[in-house]
């Protein structure tokens, strides 16, 4: 009722992915559904502030404000409502996890959605696949807000994002061109954590994001249309 979570399995060096997933009346349970982490070797490389400030300060902006989770902020409008729908989860072929959430009742009508869903792949390769799906009347503004580990230094390059902390290394990229020095920030009330900012000002019906655990950056292929992508020569699609 509060997450869904995927794994490669119980040793330090495997890969586990949440994705949350509440239609709880609790006010401490944040709209956050969709938002992911994604962790390995005992840390959480992608993160989210988890907790909540009761001081109306920078802080509690930080924790339960529209820039606090990742899934999109369409249209400017963040999720203000636990409306999730769970329409996936399971072991595919070739040692691969697969879990989707439906997150359109999570938006308000100004959002201007007719349909939204995260749908989340885990392959054992260490590999994370987000596809976003939001449909709009017409092409719309999306922005996403990652959060890493407090300790995690970043690098930016040739549209990738590069976590390291210690011996943990994470790639990620969009399929649509986002990423830049300039969106890494530190936000107002952070402790610790910088938060990677991409905004797209018109964005196509699916946005996937590659995220892979690997010392080198994973070999990508954007051109099998926008409902499928190619990492590491293996076909991942978003199917109807």
């Amino acid at each position: 009722h509060y997450a869904v979570a995927l794994r490669t399995g119980w040793n330090a060096e495997d890969v586990a992915v949440t994705m949350a997933c509440s239609n709880s009346p609790m006010g401490h349970i944040h709209m956050d559904n969709g938002s992911i982490t994604v962790g390995t070797q005992g840390a959480w490389l992608i993160t989210d502030p988890g907790y909540q400030q009761y001081m109306k300060d920078a802080e509690r902006e930080f924790t339960v404000g529209p820039k606090a989770h990742n899934p999109p902020i369409i249209n400017g409008v963040a999720q203000s409502s636990k409306a999730p729908r769970l329409i996936a989860l399971e072991k595919g072929a070739n040692d691969t996890w697969k879990t989707a959430i439906e997150l359109t009742g999570c938006y308000a009508d100004e959002a201007g959605v007719s349909y939204a869903a995260r749908t989340v792949w885990l392959w054992e390769e260490g590999v994370v696949l987000v596809a976003d799906e939001v449909r709009l009347p017409s092409p719309g503004a999306l922005a996403y807000h990652w959060h890493g580990h407090e300790d995690a230094a970043w690098w930016i390059e040739d549209g990738w994002a590069r976590l390291v902390l210690r011996d943990k290394v994470l790639w990620f990229q969009a399929s649509v061109p986002s990423i830049s020095p300039e969106g890494l920030v530190r936000l107002p009330g952070s402790w610790g954590p910088l938060t990677l900012v991409s905004e797209m000002a018109e964005a196509p019906q699916v946005v996937w994001w590659v995220f892979s655990c690997s010392p080198e950056k994973p070999e990508v292929d954007w051109d099998a249309g926008d409902t499928a992508v190619s990492v590491k020569g293996r076909v991942f699609e978003l199917k109807a």
